[in-house]
């Protein structure tokens, strides 16, 4: 018996924090998850920056990182640049301050590739979930399972990873759209419109309630009239 649930289950981690990752990227604004992928070297092993040091945003457009050990600040410093992030670390100390760039054509590509990185990760972590699947059901085959069986279970486990690779798939499509139209100054520009359509929908229904009243006042004035004759 091949535990599909759990295989499910750690899929389902994958693309959770994938999409974590890509809020950060769609606001365009600071965030500490824009952090979460850089790993510093320290003490010999690569580490998350989140773990040598505090991570705050203390404005919409600033992040800083207040390194704990004074002896990290220039790796930790050196993995930010390297990030492919787009974003210039200036060093006061032990923290490293990172303003975040207005969202330009020039940072949107930046973001399009980073987010590219991350679903690709996504996809890896996946796919390795797909793996120990299907090695389970190897395992099970060498035990005594049916061939039949073994198809089953290879379909099952094949059709849960082809579904989270399309919603990988969806989500970044999502994201790189966003971008596109933060950059270009659509969105302020569609939210316009649709402000205009909503006015010239309720002067519409302005006119055809002033008419509406203007003819029943208009018939009931006649009958009245005929009424007195």
């Amino acid at each position: 018996m091949i535990d599909t649930d759990e295989l499910q289950r750690r899929m389902n981690g994958a693309v959770s924090s994938l999409k974590s990752e890509f809020s950060s990227l769609r606001t365009g604004r600071a965030s500490s998850s824009m952090l979460d992928t850089i790993m510093v070297d320290a003490y010999g092993s690569p580490t998350p920056i989140n773990q040598i040091g505090t991570v705050n945003v203390p404005e919409s457009r600033m992040l800083t990182v207040n390194v704990w050990d004074k002896s990290l600040v220039d790796k930790a410093e050196k993995a930010i640049r390297e990030s492919g992030l787009g974003i210039n670390p200036q060093l006061n100390g032990t923290i490293i301050m990172l303003p975040i760039p207005e969202l330009n054509e020039e940072r949107r590509k930046e973001l399009t590739r980073v987010a590219s990185q991350y679903a690709e990760n996504a996809k890896i972590s996946v796919r390795n979930v797909r793996r120990d699947g299907m090695d389970q059901i190897k395992k099970a085959k060498s035990q005594g399972m049916s061939e039949d069986d073994q198809k089953i279970w290879e379909n099952e486990v094949q059709e849960i990873t082809d579904a989270e690779i399309k919603n990988i798939g969806g989500f970044y499509g999502s994201v790189i759209s966003d971008l596109l139209l933060q950059s270009l100054g659509l969105i302020s520009f569609f939210l316009a419109l649709n402000f205009l359509k909503t006015a010239l929908a309720d002067i519409s229904n302005l006119f055809r309630l002033s008419s509406f009243i203007f003819t029943a006042s208009l018939a009931s004035t006649s009958f009245l009239f005929f009424d007195s004759k």
